[in-house]
């Protein structure tokens, strides 16, 4: 959509006398935001034959583009001997346009601010951080007959006199002139800190801010660790495209500032309740040094354990050039530019703003006398900005001077942080909206007038910020209880990303009573009388007091919202009341005012009906909206998480489920041992055929293929500009699932790194398929929700997966100690080669584990990656198999299974004996069988192997088995699966399956958020949780089928023996004396022994043997 915004320059009359004087021009430059060539317009050229102007002069300069985003200068130009150079020779480009540029030119400039694109974000804006060039004002009128402006409330003259006073050196410059010849006299510039560090004046340096700094090094001689009361941030990062075209999802942050004095460095850490992760370190020097203008550079590390290594975290394609102490350009990309538009540099926006506005170390004082913490920047009201209503006997260590003064006298933004400062203000802020609701786009048309120095310019707005109503001559009228009052408010503590945790939060509300001796009553919201979000009545008890009980019948409300009812309010008057919002132990606590005015009916004046703004107001930050055009309401609502910024301590949120869908998942071969999230790392190459952000449909000729975010997908020159926005990165450190519909595996969770990057790093995050079509999808996870139970996201976008595997042969391996395929060329990496038993049974206890080698007689890891000495047979094992035989040697249960075998690779078999031992060469007869297939023999024992790409349930229900070398198998809530049992034992025990939680960052299991170990706490956790739908006893000899229901949450199960001796044996060596009672003995089949070695166990793992019979049902 092309805009047309025409921009309405006037020179008032005193300006044109004093240009023509100096036979001065003034010119408007903008630059085409396509090709950034330069648009001048010569607004006037002064003669000095001129009389007196008469009147003021408007000149039209039309915007006409398809998005107009940057600035509109305006040059104001005294001849150099004589003569005014022409314009068109000294600016070519944006750059041209700077402090040296107007010292040789002799102009004096400024700008204005504009981002045009026809939708409500549209804004304009007056900026002095390069510097004061002119006295100007900007107006809009809208079509609904408002109108906007901003300006100053001070001359040029007076504002050039305040620079003057501050700096260390020279801060205000004039025009050169020659004599005899005509000019401009007086003031020409105004110097401000950012433009002194940029062209290293004296009067504006780093070292300024030294003191501020070293004040932060706060250390307790004790504990030499940072002191309780360190300076806290949160908001919420709003999601951008950085300047390499990376898009970096939005989140919610929270980070505390610590001073490192081993390493001599500040870290800005994240606490547990900050979607953004990540550690910023930045040195004393860097700090002090980008205060006043974000010119350096800081460091950003997975954790702070990196910092001795340097072994920074590299932003994708992230480049930073700098010129250090001798004068060479050194290029870092591990550095990262303060200045960043990702989540880091708005965490930095915050560390910067609190020293530009003298906040750290501050208490500010509100307007009942209350205490406000400014090392939490929740607390930043303005009105604490600059040493204002601050605690007795305090004042700043330092704050910037020249933001100061813009910030008391102008719109204009005084430094690079003034828009933090100030956007709490709900008028007389920097920026001005370019949006007419009426017109559904932008205005036609702006107002610039620019101004001689000894005037003051018109449209300055006053900031407001609507905190505070003071009282009537006779204090605050205190509202009335009304059991039939219909007044309500309704309490807001939700946003988009996140949301008061109930479980943990108390809500006071509380009102005057009018009474001396009990002036204030109050009533308290919590969890105890259930969930916080529904209808509330304040009631009044027989003895006086009062309570807030739930309504009958229950009104419930949208997650994150309160309605208070039958609220006491005053027949017309101004009220004050107080809302405490703070944990149930009385941590995190924050008082807000509350102030109402109300009419003789008892409603409520409406702050959004014309000429009742700040009828309620409240402090603290929270927001106060009620309906519009309605003059009085019984009811309006105060948001306490507005837009993007908190007001109450982060420790009391929890995340919401966000309602992006991200975009499909990536396919592809790992190829390394360590893959990378992001391209440059390498170690993952995307399958062909990728060619959309979503909806791919692929075909594979390979088995073993893991997962990745969109970035890693280079199917299509197109890819590179999907990740400029949203596609499927997740919060950083948190866990993207990946689920293979169709495939019977668990869904695989991928951790992200701190960008939220995320791909398969192999062993158990790769997975091997058999032949057949799969739907693969992804959601969002915490990386501390190991059951997977609260989503973070929306399901992904599909994508579609067929294997096709070309079948080889499988043949004797040279020596005849294994089979091998053969490899036809076709391109399929590997197949699937099926195991079946017969015969008699191993030694009891003894099994087999199917292996792996490469040409050299190197075991080779189960995912492909690895080969050598270091590779154990743990790493190697594709499966296990055997038979078990009861006590009496008749057969219990043959095991079956099926192993990936990659081409070029010969599968080999161990002999693992009760004890564990195992022997990697058994005396095996191996020998080709006339159907194809290779037929191994140990001791009467027979394993047939053969080609079989096609998995049955049974085999792809063990994916996970074979995976993990693990004894268990996933399994979702309501499934239904057959089973058979079988024993032979002279006790009685008990067999049931119990979930296990699995950490994804650190691989560690629980079960309940009992740490997995030999522990009384941990056997008692799992007889706990053993699930509903499977408790089997039995002893004896015994063999039955039954089928089990799932009756706990989805996860990977294992089984779990209650012995007759009171044991409880689970997998893995968290039994007495570290044994393993569990083992596998085929694809889910697995043998267990009911004694430990002190009571004289046999490990003939036959005491309780059970397999799980999955029907093909169960795959969809």
């Amino acid at each position: 959509m092309t805009t047309t915004t025409e921009l309405k320059i006037t020179l008032t009359d005193e300006l044109q006398d004093t240009l023509n004087a100096g036979g001065a021009a003034v010119y408007a430059i903008y630059f085409n935001p396509t090709s950034g060539a330069p648009v001048i317009q010569t607004l006037f050229t002064g003669a000095t034959s001129a009389g007196p102007a008469t009147a003021p002069i408007t000149v039209d300069v039309p915007l006409t583009l398809d998005v107009v985003s940057g600035k509109v200068y305006f040059l104001v130009q005294s001849p150099v001997d004589g003569t005014l150079a022409d314009p068109t020779t000294f600016v070519g480009t944006q750059s041209d346009l700077n402090w040296q540029s107007a010292e040789t030119h002799n102009y004096r400039y400024d700008s204005f601010e504009l981002t045009i694109e026809n939708n409500i974000n549209d804004a304009g804006n007056l900026s002095s951080v390069e510097g004061y060039g002119l006295p100007m004002s900007v107006g809009v009128s809208y079509g609904d007959g408002s109108s906007a402006s901003v300006g100053y409330n001070v001359s040029g003259n007076e504002l050039f006199h305040a620079l003057s006073t501050m700096g260390q050196a020279q801060t205000v410059f004039p025009y050169a002139t020659t004599a005899g010849e005509p000019g401009l006299t007086g003031d020409r510039a105004g110097l401000s800190p950012s433009q002194s560090v940029g062209i290293k004046s004296a009067a504006f340096t780093a070292g300024d801010w030294d003191s501020y700094v070293d004040y932060l090094k706060k250390i307790d001689p004790q504990t030499h660790e940072p002191n309780a009361n360190a300076i806290q941030f949160a908001g919420f990062f709003d999601g951008a495209k950085d300047a390499n075209g990376v898009y970096h999802n939005g989140g919610f942050y929270a980070y505390v500032l610590e001073w490192d004095e081993n390493n001599g460095i500040f870290w800005l850490s994240p606490t547990d309740d900050s979607q953004v992760r990540g550690y910023i370190a930045i040195t004393p020097e860097q700090l002090a040094g980008n205060i006043y203008a974000t010119e350096g550079y800081v460091e950003i590390y997975e954790s702070k354990s990196d910092y001795a290594s340097g072994d920074a975290y590299h932003i994708y394609l992230n480049t930073y050039t700098y010129i250090d102490s001798s004068g060479k350009s050194v290029t870092n990309d591990d550095f990262m530019d303060a200045a960043a538009n990702n989540q880091w540099g708005d965490i930095l926006k915050d560390l910067f703003t609190g020293f530009t506005a003298g906040f750290y170390g501050m208490t500010g004082v509100d307007a009942q006398g209350g205490q406000v913490d400014l090392d939490q920047n929740w607390n930043w009201d303005p009105t604490y900005s600059f040493g204002a209503n601050l605690a007795t006997g305090e004042a700043p260590i330092y704050y910037d001077p020249y933001s100061a003064y813009f910030f008391a006298n102008s719109n204009s933004y005084g430094s690079g942080y003034s828009d933090q400062l100030m956007s709490q203000y709900s008028e007389g802020g920097p920026l001005i909206s370019l949006y007419d609701p009426s017109l559904g786009g932008s205005v036609t048309s702006i107002a610039i007038t620019i101004f001689d120095d000894d005037e003051t310019p018109t449209g300055y707005t006053k900031p407001v910020i609507y905190n505070y109503i003071a009282p009537g001559a006779d204090g605050y009228t205190p509202p009335e209880y009304d059991a039939n009052s219909a007044a309500n408010i309704v309490l807001n503590f939700a946003n988009s990303a996140m949301i008061l945790d109930e479980t943990v939060a108390r809500i006071t509300f509380s009102f005057q009573t009018g009474d001396a001796s009990h002036p204030w009553a109050s009533v308290t919201i919590d969890g105890s009388m259930g969930s916080l979000w529904q209808n509330w009545d304040i009631v009044q008890e027989k003895d006086g007091s009062y309570s807030a009980v739930p309504q009958n019948p229950a009104g419930m409300q949208p997650a994150g919202t309160i309605l208070i009812g039958k609220l006491p309010v005053a027949d017309d008057g101004v009220s004050h009341y107080k809302i405490e919002v703070g944990a149930n132990d009385g941590h995190a606590s924050k008082t807000f005012n509350l102030y109402t005015t109300t009419n003789a009916d008892g409603l409520f004046l409406d702050p959004a009906y014309a000429g009742q703004a700040g009828a309620i107001a409240i402090d603290g930050l929270a927001t106060v909206s009620a309906a519009p055009a309605t003059q009085y309401v019984n009811t309006f609502t105060i948001d306490f998480l507005p837009s993007t910024t908190t007001t109450i301590d982060p420790s009391l949120l929890t995340r919401v489920q966000s309602t992006l869908v991200p975009s499909s998942v990536v396919v592809g071969q790992v190829t390394g041992t360590d893959p990378s999230p992001s391209p440059h790392g390498g170690g993952f190459t995307a399958l062909a055929g990728q060619d959309a952000l979503n909806g791919n449909v692929v075909s594979s000729q390979h088995a073993q293929l893991g997962f990745g975010w969109t970035g890693l997908n280079n199917a299509t020159a197109a890819s590179a500009s999907w990740i400029s926005g949203y596609t499927n990165k997740v919060d950083g450190q948190s866990v993207a699932l990946v689920t293979i519909a169709g495939a019977g595996l668990a869904p695989v969770a991928l951790l992200a790194d701190i960008d939220g990057q995320w791909v398969s790093q192999g062993k158990s995050e790769i997975a091997t398929l058999g032949e057949g079509t799969y739907t693969v999808t992804m959601q969002q996870y915490a990386a501390s929700d190991t059951a997977h139970a609260h989503p973070l996201t929306q399901v992904s976008s599909k994508m579609t997966l067929t294997i096709a595997l070309n079948e080889m042969d499988l043949v004797l391996a040279p020596g005849g100690a294994g089979a091998q395929l053969v490899d036809d060329g076709s391109g399929t990496s590997g197949n699937w080669i099926r195991l079946e038993t017969s015969g008699a049974a191993l030694e009891a206890g003894s099994s087999l584990v199917a292996y792996a080698v490469n040409a050299n007689g190197e075991m080779v890891s189960r995912d492909g990656l690895e080969a050598g000495a270091s590779v154990t047979l743990q790493d190697a094992t594709l499966g296990h198999i055997g038979a078990i035989a009861g006590d009496d040697g008749s057969s219990l249960m043959f095991g079956g299974q099926s192993v990936h075998l990659g081409a070029g690779l010969e599968l080999r078999f161990a002999e693992i004996d009760a004890s564990g031992h195992a022997d990697l060469s058994p005396a095996m007869n191996v020998s080709a069988t006339p159907d194809g297939g290779i037929q191994f023999a140990l001791d009467g024992f027979v394993l047939q192997a053969s080609v079989e790409n096609s998995l049955d349930a049974a085999a792809m229900i063990a994916g996970n088995q074979r995976a993990s070398d693990t004894p268990w198998v996933y399994l979702e809530h309501g499934d239904l699966i057959q089973f058979e049992i079988a024993g032979s034992s002279a006790n009685t025990n008990t067999l049931g399956f119990v979930r296990i939680d699995v950490d994804p960052a650190t691989g560690d299991w629980s079960v309940g958020g009992v740490a997995y170990g030999d522990t009384d706490a941990f056997h008692d956790a799992v007889r706990g949780a053993l699930d509903d739908g499977f408790l089997y006893q039995q002893g004896g000899n015994f063999q039955v089928t039954d089928e089990w229901e799932v009756a706990g949450a989805s996860g990977y199960y294992a089984p779990v023996l209650l012995t007759q001796d009171g044991e409880t044996f689970v997998i893995g060596n968290a039994n007495d004396g570290g044994n393993d009672y569990i083992r596998m003995f085929g694809e889910n089949t697995f043998g267990i022994e009911d004694l430990t070695a002190s009571a004289g166990s046999d490990f003939d793992y036959n005491d309780m043997v059970v397999r799980l019979l999955p029907s093909e049902e169960l795959l969809s």
